[in-house]
C-alpha cells in the first residue's frame, strides 16, 4: 500500500514546539487547500501566540517529505487542553480547524467531510484511518477495516466508538471511507474510551475499551468556518 497516495496523502503529523521544547504531538488531516483539521486537545491552547505548529502529510521516517512541510498560523474550536476540559468538555467536539501558511492541500491532496442526520447511517460504511501513534516509533499505521460500534450524542456533535486499534499519538487521525462517491471524514480521534459491561462468558473482563472519535455536524460546520475565515 502506497501511503504516499491520496487519500493517504492528505493524512499527516503534527509536531508542536514552544521556546525550543517540543511538545506532544499528534496526527492531522487537510480538508482544504490550506485548511488543516486534527484534534483540538493536540493544539497547544496554553502557548497560544508562543508556538509553532509543524504539520508534514504522508511523514515517513527516513525519508524527504514527498510534499514538504508547512506551518501553522490559525486555529479554532472548541478548547480541550488538560483533565479539567478533557473531563468536564463534551468528547464530540473535540476537534479544531487551522489554517497553515501556504496551500500544501493542493499538492498532497485534501479529504471532505460527512456528516447523517440519522446516526444508524453510520453503521452503513466500512471506515478507515491512519495515525502517527507512539508505539510505531515515527512511521504511519493504518486500520483498513474500522467498524463503528456505538453512535452517542446528537446530530450536532457525535461520539463514534469503534474497537481499539490505536495509541496515544493517534489522536487528531481521521475515519473516513468512501462515501457519496469521494472520500470523507465522519471522525477525528479523541482517545480511548473504558466502558462497562456485564461480562459474557462470566469471565471475559467486565469492560470494552473501544475508540472514540468526534463527529456530527459540528465537524462539518468547523471546516465550512475554516472555508469563510481562513480560505485563501
Amino acid at each position: 500500500m502506497d501511503l504516499v497516495a491520496f487519500p493517504w496523502s492528505a493524512i499527516g503529523h503534527i509536531r508542536t514546539f514552544s521556546e525550543g521544547k517540543e511538545l506532544p504531538g499528534g496526527t492531522a488531516f487537510m480538508v482544504g487547500p490550506n485548511l488543516l483539521m486534527t484534534a483540538s486537545h493536540v493544539m497547544p491552547w496554553d502557548y497560544s501566540g508562543n508556538c509553532q505548529i509543524e504539520f508534514t502529510p504522508a511523514m515517513y521516517p527516513g525519508h524527504s517529505p514527498r510534499f514538504g512541510s508547512t506551518w501553522v498560523s490559525d486555529w479554532y474550536g472548541v478548547r480541550h487542553d488538560g483533565f479539567w476540559d478533557m473531563a468536564f468538555k463534551a468528547d464530540a467536539s473535540d476537534y479544531a480547524i487551522c489554517r497553515t501558511i501556504d496551500p500544501i492541500g493542493n499538492v498532497c491532496g485534501w479529504l471532505g467531510t460527512q456528516a447523517f442526520d440519522d446516526h444508524d447511517e453510520y453503521f452503513d460504511h466500512l471506515y478507515m484511518s491512519a495515525g502517527y501513534p507512539d508505539f510505531a516509533a515515527g512511521y504511519p499505521a493504518v486500520e483498513l477495516a474500522a467498524f463503528i460500534r456505538d453512535v452517542d450524542g446528537d446530530k450536532h456533535a457525535r461520539e463514534l466508538e469503534t474497537t481499539n486499534f490505536a495509541g496515544h499519538g493517534w489522536s487528531g487521525g481521521p475515519l473516513f471511507g468512501f462515501i457519496r462517491d469521494d472520500w470523507r471524514v465522519v471522525g477525528v480521534c479523541h482517545g480511548q474510551e473504558t466502558e462497562f459491561v456485564v461480562p459474557f462468558p462470566p469471565w471475559n473482563p467486565p469492560w470494552n475499551v473501544n475508540l472514540l472519535f468526534a463527529g456530527g455536524d459540528a465537524m462539518v460546520d468547523l471546516v465550512y468556518h475554516g472555508y469563510a475565515n481562513y480560505n485563501f
